[in-house]
């Protein structure tokens, strides 16, 4: 099932500049005018012509699976709309609210507190008091110093229920207040919150780190919506035994254990797997595999397939996960030679061979193995990962995978 984000901006040049970026695809972003959301919510005549003709900017609201709050919105019509925006988030809708928003205003679990912005520190020398903190909280793993560490334009007083992920200290070293935090209510959805304004620096094609922080939000969010989502068909699972008890696990369940980073090896995981436990349970006396004595051998090292591999079968901590370079199939070309996964029960084997039908592209294996990469290429190679990891799971197993018994 495909996500679908709700991208809320004023049509500024830089807003509407990211809108357009191509890296941006893999989010299926929705724009929704604040305008027009704030002109329905004011003129339910409006609203009733609009849902009519179909351009209701309240139901592209009602539909969407996350909702990203652009920086630099206009602090009238927020206070308009972000009732609105905040049952959203109360319904289960996970959400990211960039700066310049004044949130204080509409968002009442926040207060936000104007700051100076230092623009040019790493040029003129001067202490940008900022740090990342709550460094083991499951959000950090989408953040680097870089992401986060640039400028902002205010600090916020949290929550009790709000975890801060970056302060912003004083001068003599005590903390003055966060500029990224998560908002994770009782109830509702968790919610991302920020002073610093990555889309207009982005849209605007300066200052570095603004284009990280906003793709590893958009990341953030895309996961935060996958993981409260009802199950679809690329929900399916895979099931194993141990001792007795059968114990499933879907592909949202090894994205969960694994991180962002890898979705595409993640999925070719799940899918060889897939593919090859029908098998082995036909050929095994038990009819039933167990998790802990399954052994895996493959060409294939990546570090998403080797977690899938580990959160299901425990196969890596239990030394029954083995990379060998030798079982990769050079005859078949550079772009699918190390697809080649060999699971063994005892002394029944059986091979999941990925299929020749474009699921893998030569241009992601070129893009990989290609040295200082680009931010540019950085981000086209997430674009990559992801359609990939779409191929793979808008199938089913037996389409992405042959079997070799």
């Amino acid at each position: 099932m495909t996500r679908r984000i709700a991208f809320v901006h004023c049509g500024s040049h830089a807003q509407l500049a990211t809108i357009a970026d191509p890296a941006l695809g893999i989010y299926n972003l929705v724009p929704v005018h604040i305008r027009d959301l704030a002109f329905e919510l004011r003129d339910e005549l409006l609203q009733a012509r609009k849902l009519k003709a179909g351009t209701s900017a309240l139901a592209a609201l009602a539909e969407v699976d996350a909702i990203l709050v652009s920086d630099r919105l206009r602090h009238d019509l927020l206070r308009v709309v972000g009732p609105e925006l905040l049952s959203r988030f109360g319904a289960g809708v996970p959400g990211v609210v960039l700066g310049e928003n004044r949130v204080d205003t509409w968002f009442p679990q926040f207060v936000e507190h104007e700051r100076p912005t230092i623009f040019w520190w790493w040029r003129t020398g001067e202490p940008h008091c900022k740090r990342r903190v709550a460094l083991d909280h499951p959000a950090q793993r989408y953040f680097s110093d870089r992401s986060v560490i640039w400028h902002s334009h205010g600090v916020l007083e949290l929550p009790h229920d709000a975890t801060s992920l970056v302060d912003l200290d004083h001068a003599d070293g005590n903390l003055d207040g966060s500029i990224l935090a998560v908002w994770e209510p009782a109830e509702g959805a968790r919610v991302l919150v920020s002073t610093m304004d990555p889309v207009y620096h982005h849209g605007s094609g300066f200052m570095p780190g603004a284009t990280q922080l906003l793709y590893r939000s958009l990341a953030w969010l895309a996961a935060e919506a996958e993981s409260d989502a009802a199950p679809s068909d690329a929900d399916r699972s895979v099931t194993f035994w141990e001792n007795g008890v059968a114990h499933s696990f879907t592909f949202a369940d090894c994205m969960r254990y694994h991180g962002p980073e890898f979705p595409g090896g993640v999925a070719h995981a799940f899918a060889a797997l897939g593919r090859a436990i029908p098998a082995l349970e036909a050929r095994l006396e038990s009819g039933r595999v167990d998790r802990r004595e399954l052994r895996i051998r493959t060409p294939f090292g990546g570090p998403g397939a080797r977690d899938a591999f580990e959160l299901m079968t425990r196969a890596v901590t239990g030394e029954r996960y083995e990379i060998v370079p030798e079982l990769a199939r050079p005859e078949r070309g550079t772009t699918l030679q190390r697809y080649v996964f060999e699971f063994s029960v005892g002394d029944v084997t059986v091979t999941s061979v990925i299929r020749d039908r474009d699921i893998v592209v030569p241009e992601f294996i070129e893009l990989t193995a290609r040295p200082g990469k680009g931010e540019a290429e950085l981000a086209r190679l997430e674009v990559l990962k992801r359609e990939m990891r779409d191929r793979i799971l808008g199938g089913l197993p037996e389409e992405v995978y042959d079997l070799e018994a």
